[in-house]
């Protein structure tokens, strides 16, 4: 186990090398801070952001933002999903819904709540909106999904039906939550930076973007983009590993 955890690491750390390197060679190409700044750079700009206490302002306002809109994306869509799952009728309902808005280009959606909604909320409004398909349906097919013989030996067993929801159909649904919820965090991160940078809420990552390309700073824009990215991804590992340990520990202990 640990020597595959030290081959994924070097492959991490080869991959990493090779994108540096990629990138130092077509900035040495263009030869222009203006349209592709060097890696050193961005990196001097990045430690200077992490420096500025508005940064950090901005930051939190936009993490509050993605917080708000995934928990809220969680629990209504989970809901909603053992509803589907637990009734064809309101699957059906909730089909149409589902189909507009995955079809739907989330910019439409920015372009036309603008006028309905404060700039500060509209990102939330649009995120909850198109990531709760993602939810619905993973919570919904782990809902459906049945054990013949588990269900059989419920059956025998005389379960009653809050303990047969309990201890077979929510466990059997657990790993496609975790699913729904981790693809619905990583959405929720892109989606509320989109929304950001056409509403422009005053306080938000967002903002920080469009006034780096209006002001031409493009060593800022790479910077807190690799910022965004950095801590999207450290957070979605995090979040997976949780996710892995508690149900690994109700697994031990239904044994």
């Amino acid at each position: 186990m640990g020597n595959k955890k030290l081959k994924k690491t070097v492959s991490y750390l080869i991959s990493l090398a090779v994108i540096l390197l990629l990138w130092s060679l077509i900035a040495l190409a263009v030869n222009s801070e203006l349209v592709f700044p060097s890696p050193e750079l961005v990196f001097f700009r990045f430690c200077r952001l992490l420096s500025e206490k508005v940064f950090w302002s901005y930051f939190f306002y936009t993490f509050f933002r993605i917080l708000f809109s995934f928990l809220f994306t969680v629990i209504t869509g989970s809901l909603i999903g053992f509803l589907c799952g637990f009734s064809e009728f309101a699957e059906d309902f909730f089909q149409l819904p589902i189909q507009i808005l995955r079809t739907t280009p989330v910019i439409a959606i920015i372009l036309i709540v603008i006028f309905w909604f404060e700039s500060d909320f509209i990102p939330v409004f649009i995120c909850s909106l198109m990531t709760l398909p993602v939810m619905i349906t993973s919570v919904t097919t782990g809902f459906k999904q049945t054990d013949k013989g588990i269900e059989d030996l419920a059956f025998v067993c005389g379960l009653k039906k809050y303990q047969y929801y309990l201890y077979i159909k929510f466990p059997l649904c657990f790993p496609y939550f975790i699913n729904g919820a981790l693809q619905t965090f990583g959405l929720s991160w892109k989606v509320v930076l989109a929304a950001e940078v056409l509403c422009l809420p005053k306080k938000s990552i967002g903002n920080l973007l469009q006034k780096a390309q209006m002001n031409l700073e493009t060593a800022d824009l790479f910077a807190i983009t690799i910022f965004v990215v950095a801590v999207s991804f450290i957070l979605e590992k995090c979040a997976a590993i949780g996710f892995k340990k508690i149900q690994k520990n109700r697994f031990v202990e239904k044994q």
